[in-house]
């Protein structure tokens, strides 16, 4: 038996209050300051929710030019949006705590850099606002036609000007260089096996986070010095490295699987971790490998989806004003991967 759709006419014959007053007050436009007004509309609100009212989304969207919707747009290429679970959840617990839904929109580039298709697509979405979540390989032109189409936009994880949130990547790099030094480690090493330095084509915080290292390296007066594997591959340059003359004592890695193959590497050499090598590298709350957990950075991936939300409110109620960056900072998990140095008894 299909249920019959209650209407304003009905709570109001119930409460004993006109049409109009129920409207105003299950649209919130009523006053209640006064404790009569406060009475009147708990028990319109009551009524409404015995008889199973349900509002009319697409009238109050007509009515408020508002869908309560926002679009997350993602690539269909490979590798170009990367959306970690975490920033996941931050976005769909800020939309939830605000009322609003989220819609996927995944579509080819050549489709979505059409500026023909684009606005007909963007009007039948009928979203709000939208999170952009493309962090590598983002096409030439994304950014001018989502500005074009005159949709508030809020960009995750990369690397704009403005109307973006984004780990600190550089002071990550600085903080995790400085922790080593300051536990008297002096032959610091920079390690990223994973990132073809190319512009443009590899993920900014790759470039930040050596930039960080570098900075913290030269603040200390030390030498920066970095390996990447080169043609030769990780492991036989980090063979190399930790058995050459001046091996290192500590190494900063862009990322888990980075820090792996030092981990292999020593292991093979005869050093013990962290005794005679310490590794600090970059990852999510959890970063473990053979049963210990790295002493770590930790992205603040949670507060990134929910930072991104707060940013396209913001826009969506004051119109297309740009805001700032957003860089937020790193956690640290101490881990057991990094110990002071050990001066040697003579």
């Amino acid at each position: 038996m299909l249920k019959t759709t209650v209407t304003l006419e009905q709570i109001a014959q119930e409460a004993g209050v006109s049409k109009q007053t129920v409207a105003n007050v299950l649209n919130r436009t009523n006053k209640e300051n006064w404790g009569s007004t406060a009475r009147r509309a708990a028990k319109i609100r009551e009524v409404a929710t015995r008889l199973g009212y349900q509002p009319n989304g697409a009238a109050k969207a007509v009515r408020s030019g508002r869908f309560g919707c926002v679009g997350l747009l993602v690539s269909t290429k490979e590798n170009s949006s990367t959306l970690p679970q975490e920033v996941w959840q931050g976005i769909c617990d800020d939309l939830l705590e605000h009322n609003l839904h989220l819609t996927l929109f995944r579509m080819p580039d050549d489709e979505l850099l059409d500026p023909n298709r684009m606005p007909k697509i963007l009007r039948e979405w009928m979203a709000d606002g939208m999170i952009v979540d493309y962090t590598h390989d983002v096409p030439q032109g994304l950014y001018d036609v989502i500005e074009s189409s005159a949709l508030p936009a809020v960009y995750v994880n990369t690397d704009r000007e403005f109307d973006c949130v984004k780990p600190d990547d550089f002071d990550a790099g600085y903080r995790a260089t400085k922790l080593l030094v300051d536990m008297g480690h002096c032959q610091v090493l920079y390690a990223d096996f994973h990132n073809i330095m190319v512009e443009g084509k590899t993920h900014y915080s790759a470039w930040e986070r050596l930039a960080g290292y570098k900075r913290a390296m030269i603040d200390s007066h030390l030498d920066p010095s970095v390996i990447d594997g080169g043609g030769e591959g990780p492991r036989k340059a980090i063979a190399e490295t930790l058995n050459g003359g001046a091996p290192p004592t500590a190494v900063v890695c862009y990322g888990d699987l980075d820090a792996e193959y030092f981990v292999l590497a020593a292991a093979y050499a005869g050093l013990l971790i962290p005794r005679d090598l310490s590794i600090v590298t970059f990852g999510a709350k959890s970063c473990r490998f053979g049963g210990s957990e790295y002493s770590h950075f930790t992205i603040p991936e949670y507060e990134m989806g929910r930072r991104a939300c707060a940013i396209l409110r913001s826009k969506i109620a004051s119109g297309m004003e740009q805001h700032t960056v957003e860089s937020l900072p790193f956690g640290f998990v101490t881990g057991e991967t990094v110990a002071v140095v050990q001066k040697k008894v003579k």
